[in-house]
């Protein structure tokens, strides 16, 4: 292993042992664990996998991004379809 990714990896161990020893004191609802992304900092980490990224050339403010669009193909059971038209309508 290279010499600094084994330095980020034993730092991550020990971010994991110190928060995982305060959940056992109450401190945290949730555990850590190692994973295969150990070796990378935090600011690796967020380049290689937060990749989206909104297009500047795109005008984002014309798209209703809290409509759902269902597939052409979709079928819906009359039961769902029947109790989806009684909630919308009690919204109205």
């Amino acid at each position: 292993m290279h010499a600094n990714r084994q330095t980020i990896w034993e730092k991550n161990v020990a971010k994991i042992r110190q928060h995982n020893l305060e959940h056992d004191l109450g401190l945290h609802t949730y555990t850590m664990k190692m994973n295969r992304f150990g070796d990378l900092t935090h600011e690796e980490f967020k380049k290689s996998m937060n990749g989206f990224k909104i297009n500047a050339n795109v005008d984002n403010n014309k798209y209703d991004r809290h409509m759902f669009l269902a597939p052409s193909n979709l079928v819906i059971p009359d039961e769902v379809e029947s109790l989806l038209r009684q909630c919308s309508s009690a919204m109205v």
